[in-house]
């Protein structure tokens, strides 16, 4: 198909509506009269202090996805751009500001409709693995080369990819829309192990990240779920007005998370599911990485920009100057130790920057 016949574009708004309606369990909207909510034991919501700060921004298609750093010092990141027509991409983006697309293929067993990213990881074999909205996970090499692994052919679903382990493999969460919801495992000869989450107040599990503690940490609503290598997985709550849709493994050996809702928060949580403190940077965070200064660094949107958070509890926010009209997505620390950010909302006049980091 291709996007902008006539013949096929209900064809495809339905199927981009039906995307949607399942990303959207991964957003949750915040209820009417929600603020900021209650303190972890840490104590209160911490409010930003403004500050400043110098961008550099570069040509490259734009992104509602995450940003990861390669061995071979090139970034990678997802991409869902009319100008590739019914396809998608992984973008490789090199700290010399040249952009180059990999078209994702389709593939026969899913009816050779698009195949459409949702994330991307860096596995162990140094090759970029990405989720997708399709119930299938894929990978690239650095070259472009792809590998495609189908869990299921029929029906919509959400994979999520994460860390890996060597005792086990790519970790992922899959979510069903309604169904039972996924996490697990792709080995490295291709096969899958999976265990379904049997508790009812599920949702739609999100990112995943291997925890200082050495089991498997996801987003799920507004929970964090726990889960060990043999996937037996526990639930903590988190303040109920926020949709955790982000996680990473902190400086401070806990799990920092964030808030994409109308009420922005980041969140941090020990090893033993207890809540030690929030913060509300002003705006949604989509996503964070430990940053080369051994902050927390996350996206601010929609103002557009990035914020900075120290272990001790600081904050900081830096806004990308108003002409760029760029928004921060993904996040991550470049070859450089700087800052780089992949960018929404431009199509392909700003699609990644970086933020220099003052001495």
């Amino acid at each position: 198909m291709v996007w902008n016949t006539p013949a096929n574009r209900s064809e495809n708004i339905r199927m981009v509506r039906r995307v949607i309606q399942l990303g959207m369990v991964l957003a949750l909207a915040c209820a009417t009269g929600c603020g900021g909510g209650s303190s972890g034991s840490g104590g209160g919501v911490t409010p930003p202090t403004p500050g400043g700060g110098t961008f550099h921004l570069y040509p490259a298609p734009e992104t509602n996805g995450n940003l990861v750093l390669a061995h071979d010092n090139n970034f990678y990141y997802p991409s869902w751009n009319p100008k590739f027509g019914n396809h998608s991409a992984i973008i490789q983006f090199s700290p010399q500001q040249t952009a180059h697309p990999y078209i994702i293929p389709r593939n026969p067993i899913l009816h050779n409709v698009a195949v459409i990213p949702t994330d991307v990881a860096l596995g162990l074999d140094g090759n970029i693995w990405f989720g997708t909205y399709n119930c299938m996970i894929g990978s690239v090499t650095p070259s472009g080369t792809f590998k495609e692994y189908v869990l299921r052919s029929t029906g919509l679903c959400v994979t999520t990819v994460g860390s890996s382990t060597k005792s086990t493999g790519l970790w992922f969460t899959e979510a069903l829309g309604g169904a039972s919801n996924f996490i697990g495992y792709l080995k490295p000869n291709g096969t899958f192990v999976t265990y379904p989450i049997t508790d009812k107040t599920s949702v739609a599990p999100g990112q995943i990240v291997l925890g200082p503690d050495g089991n498997m940490w996801f987003t799920d609503g507004t929970q964090i779920g726990k889960s060990t290598l043999q996937g037996k997985v526990t639930y903590y709550d988190t303040n109920p007005a926020m949709a955790a849709t982000c996680i990473i493994a902190g400086p401070d050996q806990n799990l920092w998370f964030c808030g994409n809702s109308s009420v922005a928060q980041i969140g941090v949580m020990t090893p033993a599911g207890q809540m030690v403190a929030e913060y509300a940077p002003g705006a949604q965070t989509f996503f964070l990485t430990v940053g080369s200064d051994g902050n927390v660094w996350g996206s601010n949107s929609p103002t557009g920009g990035l914020v900075r958070i120290t272990t001790s509890g600081a904050l900081k926010v830096f806004n990308v100057p108003k002409d760029k009209n760029a928004t921060p997505r993904g996040v991550a620390v470049g070859p450089d130790s700087n800052i780089w950010f992949n960018t929404f909302g431009t199509g392909d006049t700003v699609g990644m920057g970086t933020f220099v980091l003052s001495p």
